[in-house]
């Protein structure tokens, strides 16, 4: 019988954690979160939102500042400096995507890597190959830790990653290395049965693309692990991962698959804020 993965045990854990990082590393305020808006994305502003609404819970103050269309590269980076030097800030974040004219991975590398709680500068994915990030990406930390829960290692395993983007599969394809897995990479020029072949002999699928229906349900093998982290919409605002679900669970064959909602999505915030509270110890 198939499991469904979800993330409230990984809440539970996570808040006994950053309860004790604040106690331990107590300064008379809570840990700062500054967030850079620069973009009209209905799906980024959702989750802005699920951030702000985590700190909240977390004791984590979040700051959104929202800027319109015609903010500069150069009025972003200027903020940047200021932050990086305020010492009531302890993590600083751009929200991606940003808007066209905008240069975001230029302006993510002027955020100090004991600030990049995201774990997107240059330094901090460099760092990431020896497993020595000062933050590590929000979304591959996430999936890693939901596993870590229920028990799953991946080392020695067979992982396929679908996608190679900068926020979600190359991370997650280095971090599984490094625990020790054999990780394979597909992309949008993997041809179609070749994604099929790599897929049918997985132990373990992270799925990072955002495309429906990508993956067909009968590909997945008998006790295999299936993690979707892209997502997409359809016309009626219905929220849908690389496979489909459903399909999924009705075959049964799979051990383990992640759900719609509630699962990596809100492992990527509770990274955050993990990220921001390890942020906020470092800042003496």
């Amino acid at each position: 019988m198939t499991r469904i993965l979800n993330a409230n045990k990984m809440e539970e854990l996570m808040k006994e954690v950053i309860d004790n990082f604040i106690e331990k590393d107590y300064k008379e305020r809570k840990p700062k979160l500054v967030i850079l808006v620069a973009s009209d994305d209905k799906a980024s502003e959702r989750y802005v939102k699920n951030k702000v609404a985590m700190g909240e819970k977390f004791g984590i103050d979040v700051q959104v500042v929202k800027h319109e269309k015609d903010v500069t590269n150069e009025q972003l980076i200027d903020l940047i400096q200021h932050l990086n030097y305020e010492s009531e800030v302890d993590g600083i974040m751009l929200q991606l995507p940003v808007y066209e004219h905008l240069n975001g991975e230029y302006i993510i590398n002027k955020i100090r890597p004991d600030k990049d709680v995201d774990g997107l500068t240059l330094y901090n994915k460099a760092k990431l190959e020896t497993n020595m990030s000062l933050c590590d990406p929000c979304t591959p930390m996430g999936v890693l830790d939901l596993l870590r829960i229920e028990r799953v290692s991946v080392e020695g395993k067979r992982v396929v990653v679908v996608g190679k983007g900068e926020t979600s599969g190359s991370p997650m394809a280095i971090m599984l290395r490094n625990e020790g897995a054999t990780v394979t990479i597909c992309h949008s020029r993997t041809k179609r049965e070749d994604l099929e072949f790599y897929i049918r002999h997985a132990d373990i699928i992270v799925s990072c693309v955002g495309k429906r229906n990508l993956l067909d349900a009968e590909w997945f093998k008998e006790g295999s692990i299936v993690v979707g982290v892209g997502l997409s919409y359809d016309e009626n605002g219905k929220q849908h991962l690389d496979f489909d679900f459903d399909k999924v669970v009705e075959l049964g064959k799979v051990d383990l698959v992640s759900q719609r909602t509630n699962c990596t999505g809100k492992a990527t915030v509770l990274s955050l804020m993990y990220n921001t509270v390890v942020a906020y110890s470092r800042n003496k």
